[in-house]
């Protein structure tokens, strides 16, 4: 794998195509005083697992694994929205982000023929800013949830 650091910029981060969690990103403030041979072996070790079959997500199974770098966005004020059907959950100590509706409509569009999903958006210094989209939410690995819990929230989901 080969990654020019010197062509990135100051700050950016560099995550996987193909998977999530902290294995798979890498969040660099200062480029020019990164170590970046470590993260390029990160990164390399990340290629190299497979999310299908480490954690049974078979719909990651198609994708290539690549690395792409990504603006750092670091916000005067971070706000971030759970959207659940028509309703909303702001984290906490977090005020209702200025522009919601716009979220809530992008959610919306975004997660239209996908009955359980993930939609990641962010609010920063006035703008709204698409993360990714995760099939199934939370991975399909939500085993604190009792089995009344998974039938209620069975029953909540509408396929298209």
């Amino acid at each position: 794998m080969q990654i020019n650091m010197d062509k990135l910029p100051d700050s950016y981060i560099l995550k996987t195509t193909h998977g999530g969690g902290e294995d798979h990103y890498e969040i660099v403030k200062d480029n020019k005083n990164a170590d970046h041979e470590k993260i390029r072996e990160k990164m390399q070790r990340a290629l190299g697992v497979s999310i299908a079959v480490k954690n049974l997500e078979y719909h990651y199974k198609g994708i290539i694994p690549r690395v792409i770098c990504d603006e750092l966005i670091q916000p005067r004020k971070q706000e971030r929205v759970d959207y659940i059907k028509d309703e909303y959950k702001i984290g906490h100590f977090i005020e209702k982000p200025e522009k919601l509706g716009e979220m809530l409509h992008a959610a919306e569009i975004l997660s239209k023929n996908l009955p359980m999903s993930t939609i990641d958006l962010f609010y920063a210094d006035g703008k709204v800013y698409f993360g990714e989209i995760t099939i199934p939410g939370s991975g399909g690995c939500d085993i604190y949830i009792t089995e009344y819990g998974q039938k209620c929230l069975g029953e909540m989901i509408e396929l298209p």
